[in-house]
């Protein structure tokens, strides 16, 4: 009979496994098909398939990229730098690919915490309203959290900027001047998720307040309110 640890061990380290097998099916797939571009692969690195490339240029890039060895040979150095964090360098920017993911994670990571704060703000007050009461409201938001389900969310963007952008002309429309910048993305990552977090967080809520220990609490002179709050 295995302890519950142990069983929290193996399950844990399956889930690794399965983590690392997605990461080298990943990256196998991703070797695979940059092997299979047609054309000079060295043409390609510098940018055009139809370039003529100066041979002593040609060999270095050769020599650089190990595109002289063997793909097997080619393959292990792949996956051995991917397992030392050595990605290797941008054919498109000419800088290593480490630096490149650091420069996007810079825009990439504050835009996504606050659509993520954003959404949740939004799904626990949209829950705390609804939730067991309004059903009118209730319907009504409903159908507006299936409608951003269902809308791709590059067409709310574009919603968004008609509106706010090209019409009222409150925020910009391209560019990263600062946190007005943000409001639109931010706007436009957050309310599908929002619709999401809302609907379960409401069906929560109201499971929730059905139960006896809310009676009990409703009993003792607890406002709505603030049961649900609790």
């Amino acid at each position: 009979m295995m302890s519950g640890s142990n069983a929290k061990l193996l399950a844990a380290g399956k889930r690794l496994l399965t983590i690392f097998a997605v990461l080298w099916g990943a990256a196998t797939l991703t070797f695979v098909a940059v092997k299979l571009i047609p054309g000079d692969p060295v043409a390609i690195l510098i940018g055009s398939a139809n370039s003529v490339v100066d041979d002593s240029f040609r060999e270095t890039l050769t020599r650089q990229f190990g595109l002289d060895k063997p793909l097997w040979w080619q393959y292990l150095r792949y996956c051995g730098e991917a397992l030392t964090g050595n990605l290797g360098v941008s054919y498109q920017y000419r800088q290593p690919v480490v630096q490149v993911i650091s420069a996007a994670l810079k825009e990439t990571v504050p835009l996504a915490v606050s659509a993520l704060a954003l959404a949740l703000v939004l799904a626990v007050f949209n829950a705390l309203l609804t939730a067991g009461r309004h059903p009118r409201l209730r319907s009504l938001l409903a159908g507006l959290e299936l409608m951003l389900l269902s809308t791709p969310v590059y067409w709310i963007g574009i919603v968004l900027l008609s509106i706010f952008s090209f019409k009222l002309q409150w925020f910009p429309v391209t560019g990263n001047d600062g946190w007005i910048a943000l409001v639109l993305p931010v706007v436009t990552l957050s309310l599908p998720l929002a619709a999401t977090l809302s609907q379960v967080l409401r069906d929560g809520l109201e499971e929730a307040l059905s139960q006896p220990f809310a009676m009990t609490v409703r009993t003792r002179g607890v406002s709505e309110t603030a049961l649900r709050l609790r």
